[in-house]
């Protein structure tokens, strides 16, 4: 592009959008290309061409690729990283794309060389240099001379990827699909179950019986979804992390835009419809609050939430919490459908709750003692296609006392 025509492209994006895409933009949509593929195992030439199951879009430019590539071998990565400029440069060899952005096929292979012998191949680095060394630059030439002596002093080996933690296996198997046994599954149940109003049922679907996970469905209209997101929008802020600190940010473990709601007419009738369906007191109060104001979440493309515990615990907790006890349920509203990705998942139960307008995923986090339940770690999976909106409920163990009794161990 032009300089002029890249100066007037920016000015018009700075007017509309108010805004112009900084590094850590740049980085983060990086990120997020990289999380996709290896969460959703999508191939890797069809994502590099700009096909996604069965979308298209544009496809990658060279100069892109190679970018998500050295973000993954800079940052520890590097098996990863040489898949993608194996991709590239055999991408290159079939001439599939010489756009805006396009690479000369000896410079990339020169990366790819570089990469593999930092990842202890050399012998991969000779064989990848070896068509170029004869016609190639006084580098490229040099360089292979010194992946040929350092391939002599090398034992070789596979080229194969890292070993993966248990609960990452677990976290990726249950966001592609339901990882429940079907003799399991048979014994849960969907129920007309009471609610406060005896007349009143709600539509709910175990989908773990313990501890009990449940999905309610039909809980919130489509114009209360439309209001939550209209007024949520206008103030969203990038999504913190809670610790013992205070909250932060951090991309590797959430991605997503986040505003919280204080209880009016319209969020108190939301409360109301929590109790009914819970029977658990959920009012937002100056003091010892029955429960923290509503938050409404947006994950875009590539946006989640990395296994976690809701109980606040040992963090830093504001002035109208303190005295409140822990969170003792979650009550989150599904805001949005999505069109892949974006599930609940609780790793160390195996259980899934798929994102479903309109509904609202409800569990207790605390045992009847107190203390918390480590097995109800859950996350969010990250959005492949669409747009995931939902509203979180945190409701504080205190206000319960005498709806649900804390129990002691004997």
């Amino acid at each position: 592009m032009h300089v002029a025509g890249f100066n007037k492209s920016k000015t018009l994006s700075v007017a509309e959008v108010k805004g112009w895409p900084g590094t850590t933009d740049v980085s983060g949509t990086l990120q997020s290309i990289i999380r996709l593929w290896d969460m959703y195992d999508l191939d890797l030439p069809g994502l590099i061409r700009g096909q996604i199951l069965h979308t298209k879009t544009d496809p990658l430019t060279d100069r892109e690729v190679l970018d998500i590539a050295e973000t993954l071998c800079e940052s520890g990565d590097k098996y990863w990283g040489i898949l993608w400029l194996i991709a590239l440069s055999e991408r290159k060899q079939t001439g599939q794309y010489n756009g805006d952005g396009s690479l000369p096929e000896e410079f990339i292979n020169s990366r790819l060389a570089l990469y593999y012998s930092q990842y202890g191949m050399p012998w991969k680095s000779v064989e990848t240099l070896e068509k170029f060394q004869i016609n190639g630059s006084t580098e490229m030439r040099a360089n292979y001379d010194y992946f040929k002596s350092r391939a002599a002093e090398t034992e070789r080996r596979t080229f194969s990827p890292p070993p993966n933690d248990d609960m990452d296996v677990m976290y990726k198997e249950l966001c592609n699909r339901n990882n429940q046994t079907r003799s399991y599954l048979s014994t849960l149940r969907c129920y007309l179950t009471k609610t406060t109003v005896p007349f009143i049922r709600g539509k709910e679907e175990v989908l773990n019986r313990n501890p009990r996970i449940s999905l309610f469905h039909d809980v919130i209209s489509k114009s209360d979804i439309e209001q939550l997101k209209a007024d949520a929008s206008k103030h969203f802020l990038d999504s913190s992390v809670a610790l013992t600190t205070g909250p932060v940010t951090d991309t590797l473990t959430r991605v997503s835009q986040t505003h919280w709601m204080l209880d009016d007419e319209f969020i108190l009738r939301l409360a109301w419809k929590i109790k009914l369906i819970t029977g658990l007191s959920n009012t937002q109060k100056m003091r010892c609050s029955d429960s923290e104001p509503l938050q409404v979440l947006n994950y875009g493309s590539g946006g989640m939430y990395r296994p976690h515990l809701d109980p606040m615990e040992d963090a830093k907790i504001p002035k109208f919490l303190v005295g409140s006890g822990d969170r003792v349920a979650t009550w989150m509203f599904y805001l949005s459908s999505v069109t892949a990705g974006g599930a609940t998942v609780f790793p160390r139960l195996r259980v899934r709750i798929p994102v479903v307008e309109g509904a609202a995923a409800f569990w207790y986090n605390l045992l009847d003692d107190g203390q918390v339940n480590r097995r109800t770690l859950h996350a969010g999976c990250p959005v492949l296609l669409g747009s995931k909106w939902v509203a979180n409920r945190w409701i504080h163990s205190n206000a319960q006392m005498f709806i649900r009794p804390c129990i002691p161990r004997k």
